[in-house]
């Protein structure tokens, strides 16, 4: 059986668990890396074990060399970045980046990016193709930097469902898509459940203007950070009402206490970016914190103190639809079956302990 599929097998150093689950995947924890802040660079100053997964860079179908600078603006708040994609493209990441990852157990999510659906659609051949690993796709429908491709997708709801459906034919390896922050979520849900992807990130950075002081330029990029922690977090509070699928937050987590407020929301997961570079001790901090948290509460798990005995229960059968698969239903896709068992939804009843 698939090491990451297999609960109990990471669940850290101390005798607390902070495992968490993300439809059929156990994480050692609920950090995740998020994509373009974190890679093989990083690894001697924030190690990959100390994350519950590790998102790479955006990978293309060919290099990008990215915008011209200036590309990192510093503001109240947090950053705004306008990076562009830079990456050295699918073939260079296969033989160079890849197997650099591949030293550590921790699970790999391969963030795939294009300017058209083909080129997303290609760059997941060829990795399928190349990688026989149990990783993790994201796709990034949502890079608000880029001349074309990025929002331009989520914002065309039949390209994005063209997108995952055949992203879907491709492989049956867990997809993920991170959505942007602007957009219909409640019609970019429903087309991820009915695509039948694992999980959704909510969400990508924010489409942000800054002025250079220097030069009085202006330039478009992508906010992260602090400053959109709160945003987030409400984009959060609203899918899980939406939706089934299970949800990473993504936005300003930088402490325990923004970790606990996205999974008490109803987050599986958080991703951290901007933190990494503030504070590289952030994930160990976290953790560290969480874990005592944990043993002054007398609780073995992060599971026992998110979901205490009897604070869930399935809810009524008008709402098991999962898009338009049904509970207990099956879906063909080119030989590949997919079942909704792992998806139905709940509503969790709040408890002396949550209020």
């Amino acid at each position: 059986m698939d090491r990451y599929l297999m609960p109990g097998k990471l669940t850290g150093m101390s005798t607390v668990s902070l495992e968490v689950r993300i439809g059929d995947l156990f994480l050692k924890n609920p950090l995740i890396a998020a994509s373009g802040t974190y890679g093989p660079d990083s690894f001697e100053l924030i190690p990959p074990s100390l994350f519950g997964a590790v998102c790479t860079k955006a990978v293309t179908l060919n290099p990008v060399e990215g915008n011209k600078p200036p590309r990192l603006f510093e503001v109240k708040g947090g950053l705004i970045n306008r990076i562009g994609l830079q990456n050295p493209g699918v073939n260079q990441f296969i033989g160079d980046i890849y197997p650099r990852y591949c030293q550590y157990d921790t699970p790999v999510i391969i963030n795939v990016a294009g300017f058209a659906v083909n080129e997303y659609l290609k760059v997941l051949k060829i990795l399928e193709e190349n990688i026989k690993d149990s990783v993790i796709y994201e796709l990034n429908i949502s890079c608000p930097n880029v001349e074309k491709g990025g929002m331009a997708i989520a914002q065309h709801l039949p390209s994005l469902k063209r997108l995952l459906t055949k992203a879907r034919e491709i492989t049956n390896k867990p997809l993920w898509v991170k959505l942007p922050p602007q957009g219909d979520l409640n019609k970019l849900l429903k087309v991820s459940e009915e695509t039948l992807v694992e999980a959704v990130v909510i969400a990508n950075t924010y489409r942000a203007l800054v002025i250079d002081k220097e030069t009085g330029e202006i330039y478009i990029g992508g906010l992260s950070g602090p400053a959109i922690k709160h945003l987030t977090l409400n984009l959060v509070n609203q899918a899980r009402q939406l939706t089934p699928l299970p949800i990473i937050g993504c936005g300003g987590v930088g402490d325990l206490e923004s970790l606990m407020q996205y999974l008490k929301l109803g987050a599986r997961a958080v991703q951290l970016g901007t933190s990494l570079f503030s504070n590289p001790d952030t994930p160990s901090t976290i953790i560290s914190e969480l874990t005592n948290f944990l043993n002054t509460k007398n609780l073995n798990s992060l599971h026992d103190y998110l979901h205490p005995p009897g604070s869930f229960k399935v809810i009524d059968k008008r709402e098991k639809g999962v898009g338009n698969l049904q509970l207990g239903s099956q879906k063909s896709i080119k030989g590949r079956v997919f079942n909704a068992r792992n998806i139905i939804r709940v509503k969790e009843i709040k408890s002396d302990e949550d209020s």
